[in-house]
């Protein structure tokens, strides 16, 4: 359902920020327990980012159903890209820009027959991911979800994620669930400003910030 994919953005979002969060202050934090609480924090949010944003990415399987980007692909290729949206076209049409389609695909989307229109829209999400830069992070992603933290194998991997990779592809994921869900459902999920809900996604990190600022809880450590 497109809930289950709003709250996997919405958990590898809050795990995003609040690690950003803590690899920002940690230097200015004066040993003792929240600095190691903080130590936990920061290794629970780093596998929750990976394991949120590695199903989003995940391959579809036939066996067993996986909650993905590319199972909304999968849907409207299994209908022969024939799926009415004449109910929420415009709207769809309105939104496109927010969903990082450039001016001239969204005049070719203007002319396009309902099947041209889904297909077209499924082709530029799927390139987007089979493209750099966004392929790169995916395979890093992947690599790192099932070599370290899925199966812990006994190699050495770069662990590390840049900030601005995962920031990419959280945008990614949100345009694809957001241009799902007013293309096929009329439920808007996003404008100009941004994903409607990150601002909720921000709770974790100002917690954390409480948490470390409280000067009644520093008192007693």
């Amino acid at each position: 359902s497109k809930s289950t994919f709003v709250w996997l953005s919405i958990i590898s979002e809050k795990s995003f920020s609040l690690n950003k969060e803590i690899n920002e202050t940690y230097a200015a934090i004066p040993k003792g327990i929240k600095a190691s609480i903080s130590d936990i924090l920061y290794d629970l949010s780093y596998t929750e980012m990976v394991l949120s944003l590695s199903r989003l990415y995940d391959n579809t399987s036939k066996k067993y159903p996986t909650r993905c980007l590319k199972q909304l692909y999968s849907y409207v290729k299994s209908e022969n890209y024939n799926i009415d949206i004449s109910e929420f076209r415009e709207d769809a049409l309105f939104q496109l820009p927010s969903f990082g389609f450039n001016a001239s695909f969204i005049e070719m989307f203007k002319d396009s027959s309902t099947t041209e229109f889904n297909k077209r829209t499924v082709l530029y999400f799927e390139s987007l991911e089979m493209n750099e830069p966004l392929c790169s992070y995916i395979n890093k992603l992947k690599e790192i979800r099932d070599k370290f933290l899925a199966h812990n194998e006994d190699i050495q991997i770069d662990t590390l994620l840049p900030y601005d990779n995962i920031e990419h592809l959280i945008k990614h994921a949100q345009d694809v669930i957001a241009f799902f869900a007013i293309t096929y459902c009329g439920v808007h999920l996003k404008s100009s400003e941004g994903f409607y809900l990150s601002d909720s996604a921000k709770k974790w990190q100002r917690t954390y910030n409480r948490f470390i600022n409280d000067e009644e809880w520093r008192k007693t450590i």
